[in-house]
């Protein structure tokens, strides 16, 4: 089918009409030729669009950001027609796309406001993944498949770390698609490992009091103050080192959570670093009710850092906390060894909290309100065995406390009951 386009005749035949509108664009057969000058030559390219009126315009448009680009200087004749047989006729040649460690490099370079710790890990991870089997292909030549066989031959010790990695994969490749060095958007081909979300594994009463006592003999009371207040609130590591002593009602026995340190989660999975104190994890305030034993180790704390505005500081840095990591490394890690308990993250202590409580017979959504849980169903999805195990203890027990009471009626009997099995 030939559409009834007005078309520029190059030969300078007669019978065709000349249109401005269409300059430098003709019909060759169901398909769209655009023309240019470039360097004193005439380039002629048939695009691979059927000729119809939306693509005649798409056409005008693309010829004319070309010529725009001659004017500028810009133009690279194979970042439009890649494939090109008369560019190679006439000499031209591609300019040498850019290296993947040349991209990578240039991103790391513009993480503008971002820590100095994790400018490190994605350097790490850009060393040890990535550069070893990428960092020598052009942009030009990276295709899906270099991209999984790159992925596949990494012996990835769980799901968590390969996600991490793929963080800075996807970054590089983001950064060569806007910059067009390459074809596809290979981020597209990038899929993430499904993640098991393990189970919560708290410390029990007594590991807890172990733990405690070791922390006040090895590392002195202000740090036993900090992990007291951490294992009886349920705080996150990153709410309870951005404590301010404005947070703190001792009269209503309550603590207001409104700030955290965030969760680097490109970076060691226990630590906690961010440039800033931000809100927190769900960007909502919540007020913790205080058990006793957390008043105590506040009133305690008191001496310590009264007169300062924050409740817990690094006397190593004399600063305040920007990051757990001092705790995770320098305290919770030897403690745990020390006493033969098996490794945990310090979100533990957040867990044992939850359970203790739960084991305690507190009702499920208020432990919910006191975590600053989303929703009060992740209470029931999370320790449910412990809810479980809680319900049955209280239910087992409340048989044997009613009879106890010694008031316990007669069981009613009817003639036509005796017998039945």
């Amino acid at each position: 089918m030939r559409h009834n386009l007005k078309l520029v005749a190059f030969s300078g035949s007669p019978k065709k009409v000349r249109d401005p509108e269409m300059e430098g664009i003709e019909q060759r057969g169901n398909r769209i030729r655009i023309t240019f000058w470039w360097l004193g030559q005439r380039c002629r390219e048939t695009l691979k669009w059927a000729a119809t009126a939306k693509n005649v315009e798409a056409a005008k448009r693309l010829r004319k950001r070309i010529l725009l680009e001659i004017e500028a200087g810009t133009f690279r004749y194979f970042d439009h027609f890649p494939e090109s047989k008369r560019a190679k006729q006439i000499g031209i040649t591609p300019a040498p796309s850019r290296l993947f460690s040349e991209f990578a490099e240039q991103w790391l370079s513009n993480k503008s406001g971002v820590s100095t710790a994790s400018i490190k890990d994605y350097r790490s991870s850009l060393d040890r993944f990535w550069l070893p089997s990428l960092g020598a292909i052009r942009a030009d030549q990276l295709v899906p498949s270099m991209i999984h066989e790159a992925i596949g031959k990494i012996p990835w010790l769980s799901a968590k770390q390969k996600n991490n990695a793929l963080v800075s994969l996807r970054a590089v490749l983001k950064l060569m698609h806007g910059d067009e060095a390459t074809r596809k958007n290979l981020v597209e081909f990038i899929d993430n490992d499904k993640l098991q979300k393990p189970e919560p594994n708290p410390l029990s009463p007594d590991e807890i009091s172990a733990v405690l006592n070791y922390i006040e003999e090895h590392f002195g009371l202000e740090m036993r103050n900090i992990f007291e207040v951490g294992f009886f609130t349920g705080l996150r590591p990153g709410e309870l080192i951005s404590l301010y002593w404005t947070d703190l009602s001792l009269d209503l026995e309550l603590l207001t959570v409104q700030r955290s340190w965030g969760h680097d989660k490109d970076g060691d999975e226990a630590a906690y670093t961010r440039t800033k104190k931000d809100k927190t994890k769900t960007k909502k305030v919540r007020h913790v009710e205080l058990s006793s034993r957390a008043i105590a180790a506040l009133k305690r704390q008191l001496q310590f850092t009264g007169d300062r505005k924050e409740i817990f500081v690094n006397r190593a840095k004399r600063a305040p906390y920007s990051s757990s990591n001092h705790l995770y490394k320098r305290v919770w890690v030897p403690t745990l060894q020390a006493l033969q308990i098996p490794p945990r993250r310090m979100y533990q202590m957040r867990h044992s909290y939850a359970t203790m409580n739960l084991m305690a017979g507190a009702n499920p959504v208020w432990i919910s309100e006191q975590l600053g849980h989303e929703k009060a169903d992740l209470i029931f999805s999370t320790y449910g065995k412990w809810i479980k195990g809680a319900d049955k203890v209280r239910q087992k027990g409340l048989l044997d406390g009613w009879l106890e009471m010694g008031s316990a009626p007669n069981v009613p009997q009817s003639p036509e009951d005796e017998g039945d099995s």
